[in-house]
């Protein structure tokens, strides 16, 4: 899981160098296009280490399930929360990864698009860590009001994992339709250049 994280930041810091050569053909002195790339790096370095810190939490939620009371830890739904915080990460990764690739998204498109996946896995994480602190006694519960408020954290974490997939699906549709369109006008454009 975390080879991915580094891949991708690997991926975005690589992504950023080369539109800086792609773009070099003349010298040009833009200083809102600088300031507009400036801010948007700013972002993205705020938004990565923003993941890194919720990656760390949902690793502490996993730490924390091997220590809880048996009889919770038998309850399907401690194991759901630990299931979904695991496909929560890899939707994320799989989406920032969708997203760097893009050839059809802008920059500010592709800014928004990892900043709401990000803050996606920042709410799953402060779900994750409402658990935690039920499960490790910082709060005194029994055991029945601990499975009702997991069922809660478990509904929550699957409607944002369903919100994270239909978002992820429009940005493929999106790219799809757009080459598409792209192979489309090069199938015309070599028909009616014959």
């Amino acid at each position: 899981m975390m080879k991915s994280l580094k891949k991708i930041v690997l991926s975005l810091f690589c992504l950023m160098g080369l539109s800086y050569s792609l773009n070099a053909q003349m010298a040009v002195n833009d200083p809102a296009n600088l300031a507009v790339n400036t801010a948007n790096k700013v972002l993205l370095a705020e938004q990565v280490t923003n993941a890194v810190a919720t990656v760390n939490t949902l690793k502490e939620m996993r730490d924390i399930y091997r220590e809880v009371s048996s009889y919770v830890k038998a309850f399907q739904g401690v194991k759901d929360v630990y299931d979904y915080s695991s496909r929560l990460t890899t939707m994320y990764t799989s989406s920032l990864e969708l997203i760097a690739q893009s050839e059809y998204l802008d920059n500010r498109s592709k800014n928004k698009l990892n900043e709401f996946f990000t803050d996606q896995l920042e709410k799953s994480a402060k779900e994750v860590g409402k658990m935690k602190s039920f499960l490790t006694g910082d709060l005194k519960m029994n055991d029945a009001e601990r499975i009702i408020l997991i069922n809660d954290i478990n509904r929550t974490l699957k409607h944002i994992l369903g919100f994270m997939a239909y978002v992820k699906n429009k940005i493929r549709t999106y790219n799809t339709k757009m080459e598409g369109q792209v192979n489309l006008q090069k199938l015309n454009d070599k028909f009616f250049s014959e």
